[in-house]
This record gives structure tokens, sequence and C-alpha cells, in this order.
């Protein structure tokens, strides 16, 4: 009782932890449960979380379906978007932290109200714009206003580059060193960490796309270009019409599998990155 008493809090704190991580667990599970029942058992009533018998033929019929062409044009999606808006969102962060220009603080203020303004609010005048300039139903359209959406990227390697003492600019500069090269050698280097932040932050969300997809990509031919898309799209239909939950929740947890593959295998680069960019300087 004694060590209970002298403990209490840090029980407290696990008993919490333990609770939460149930919470966050469950729905994986609860599809990882789905993915295995047929279409009968999946509708049972209580619910069955082991299925009998396990129906492992779901996830073959599932990437049929599919195929690889699906998952390498979303893979490919996401790669273009974390390349492109790790670059932008690295160089203006050097900009904005480094270098000194006429209304840089206003810009960035400005910059950090664009967080404030969901994705959502603005994919209608995108729709238009790109409707306008003929990149409806093209990658160039489904591709740029993706990657030029580096509000948080910007914000994040901003905020870690003020964490580097100036004396490291100045002294590359006295040997003859132009901005780029300061950036590119000095720079660019030490944010490893917080490029691995982002890398998954924006990998998660570029594979997760969907609203922009749906608008930017109309044509049928092109409809499964991301794999949400495909998902969602009536793939699955049967013969009546009806969504078949079981394959819906296989193709899910296939969806699943890459993002947590990248996050388990930089996990430790992830939590050091995010708690550099939050420092200020």
């Amino acid at each position: 009782m004694n060590w209970i008493k002298k403990h209490r809090a840090k029980i407290a704190i696990y008993v919490f932890l333990a609770l939460g991580s149930i919470v966050m667990v469950t729905p994986f599970l609860y599809t990882l449960s789905r993915s295995l029942h047929n279409s009968q058992q999946i509708f049972a009533f209580p619910f069955e979380w082991i299925p009998d018998p396990f129906v492992w033929s779901n996830y073959s019929e599932a990437y049929s379906k599919f195929g690889t062409r699906t998952f390498l044009n979303s893979a490919l999606l996401t790669l273009i978007v974390v390349v492109g808006q790790s670059t932008l969102g690295m160089m203006a962060g050097f900009a904005f932290s480094t270098l000194r220009f006429p209304l840089r603080d206003s810009l960035f203020v400005l910059l950090i109200a664009g967080l404030l303004v969901p994705f959502q609010v603005i994919m209608i005048p995108l729709f238009m714009f790109i409707y306008r300039i003929g990149w409806l139903n093209t990658y160039w359209g489904l591709v740029i206003p993706i990657v030029a959406y580096t509000d948080v990227a910007i914000f994040m390697f901003r905020q870690f580059f003020r964490t580097v003492p100036r004396e490291l600019y100045e002294a590359a500069v006295m040997d003859g060193a132009g901005p780029i090269r300061v950036f590119r050698s000095v720079y660019a280097p030490l944010a490893r960490s917080t490029l691995v932040a982002f890398t998954i932050v924006s990998a998660l969300a570029a594979w997760n796309l969907y609203a922009w997809p749906f608008l930017a990509v109309s044509d049928p031919d092109l409809r499964l270009v991301t794999l949400q898309l495909g998902i969602s799209g009536g793939t699955f239909n049967t013969g009546a019409g009806a969504l078949r939950p079981e394959l819906l929740s296989t193709m899910s947890l296939m969806g699943m599998i890459p993002i947590i593959a990248v996050f388990i295998f930089m996990q430790r680069r992830f939590v050091e990155g995010m708690a550099r960019s939050g420092i200020t300087g």
C-alpha cells in the first residue's frame, strides 16, 4: 500500500495512457477483424471479433481489383508532394529565418494567418483556377496546388533554422559563400530531423488525399489515380449495387500499411524533429 501511495501519480499516468492506447488501437483492430469476415459474418449481431472461418481470400480479391498500378500512382503522388513541399518549405523557412529583406516579418505573419484557413475553403477557387488554365483532369492540376500548400513546412523549418546560431551564417558569408551555398552546405544538412518529421506528416496527408483529387480528376479513366478515390468509387460493389464492406475494410487496411511502416521506420527522428521545430529563438 505504501508503494501505491508513493507512486500513485505514475500509476494514474500509466492507466490513462493504457486507456488512451486502447481507444486508439480499437478502430484498427476492428478494421482488421472486418477484413477477415465474409459477407454474411460481417453483419452478424453481436459482432464477432474473431471470424470463423478466416477469409484470407479477401486480400487477394481486393488487390486484384486494384492491381499494382493504383498503389504506384498513390505512392508517386505522395512522393512528389513530399519532395515538393519539403524543398519549397525548407528554402522559404531558411529565407524567413536567416535572410533579411523588406516586409519579411509581415509576410510571415500573413503566412501563419493562412494556416488558420482550412484547405477546403480554398478548394473551389483553386478548382476554378485550374479549369480556366486547362489543368482540369491533368496531373499538373492534381499535384501543383497540393505542392504549393506549404504553410506548415515553412513554419516548421523556419522555427528550426531560428535555433541555428547566426554566427554559422556570418562565418560562411565571410568565407565567400552566397545564400544558396550556405543553405545547401550548412543549413540543409542540419535540418534532417525536422525533414523526417515533416516527411511523415506530409506523406500521411498526401496518401489520404480525397477531396482535392475528387475535384481535380473527374475523368472516369483517371478516377483511380489515387487509392482513396478507388476505395470510394464503387470498386467493391456487388451486382445489386451494395458496397461490400469486408473488401472496403481489407483495402483500407492495406492502405494503412505503407504509412505505418514509414512511421515505425522514422519514429525516433520524427519525435526529435517535432521537438526541435517547436523551439522558438
